[in-house]
């Protein structure tokens, strides 16, 4: 009952519906990216933005986005071969090796 209350109290201070920041960050970053770019993503926030950009809006798909920290997680590298099929059924997932390969193909 209390965290309902809690909830209700301080709605406005957690409703971030109108909070535009996360979405210009995402838009200067994609709009700054060459086409064919590969950008290595450090945190969640700024992985998850450019994925939602790409995936729900379907703008600059054509950039290939790594979270270096999510490489170790075989959910991650399966959801980057279906995502971006040149990367193929890789035997490495080492990320100077992703780079190269990326770089080789032409982006």
């Amino acid at each position: 009952m209390l965290a309902l209350w809690l909830v209700g109290a301080n709605y406005r201070w957690l409703d971030l519906s109108r909070d535009g920041t996360v979405a210009a960050w995402a838009e200067a970053t994609l709009q700054t990216a060459p086409a064919g770019a590969l950008l290595l993503s450090g945190a969640d926030g700024h992985t998850f933005a450019l994925d939602y950009v790409q995936w729900v809006e379907g703008r600059r798909t054509g950039l290939l986005v790594i979270d270096p920290e999510l490489l170790p997680h075989t959910w991650y590298r399966h959801q980057l071969a279906r995502r971006y099929p040149k990367l193929g059924d890789r035997q490495s997932w080492d990320l100077d090796a992703l780079m190269t390969a990326y770089s080789d193909e032409g982006g």
